[in-house]
């Protein structure tokens, strides 16, 4: 759920669809008369008929300055066209939401997870009330402790013999004897 206490913040952030799928700038938001909460974003899809488009917020994500609905780019597009100039009125938020509730499959690679009545297969079902429920896998990450240790450091000697190439040069320093008959003559 988006945030409630800064709303006009949402108000020209960009709305992307799963896989980082550009729809469009919001335009308007709508917020639940009650408790203030941000119910329906207002896009404006296409660049030559601009026409509004209505979107839920219940499972919307704001993050980085954008918002990310789990409805796919053609879903969205296909949605009711209603005018919600002076607000959604009750039955066009349940137009809106029974479009949303049973959304068209997205993509080829999701048409195998259609029965062939149209219900959704796997996790999703939709009941008699016109609600689609899914499982979802949440996981946390949590600090536990795994078990005490004691550390203790000690000082080890070993002796080593290490083994190596070892290059010399070797001189050998010859002495000629000289005559001494020569050592006096100069």
């Amino acid at each position: 759920m988006l945030p409630s206490n800064n709303i006009q913040s949402i108000i020209g952030a960009t709305l992307f669809a799963p896989e980082h799928d550009r729809i469009g700038k919001i335009a308007q938001v709508f917020v639940d008369a009650e408790d203030g909460h941000p119910t329906w974003a207002e896009v404006h899809l296409g660049t030559l008929s601009r026409h509004p488009a209505y979107v839920p917020l219940d499972d919307a994500i704001w993050e980085d300055d954008d918002v990310s609905v789990p409805f796919s780019k053609d879903t969205i597009k296909a949605a009711p066209r209603v005018d919600g100039e002076g607000g959604l009125n009750p039955a066009q938020e349940q137009e809106l939401r029974d479009h949303y509730a049973y959304r068209p499959v997205a993509s080829e690679s999701e048409a195998s997870d259609v029965h062939a009545d149209g219900q959704p297969s796997g996790e999703q079902q939709l009941d008699s009330d016109g609600v689609l429920w899914e499982e979802r896998l949440v996981v946390e990450k949590k600090r536990v402790p795994v078990a005490k240790v004691h550390l203790e450091k000690t000082t080890v000697t070993e002796q080593q013999v290490v083994t190596g190439d070892v290059q010399k040069e070797k001189v050998v320093l010859e002495e000629d004897q000289v005559p001494r008959r020569e050592q006096g003559q100069v």
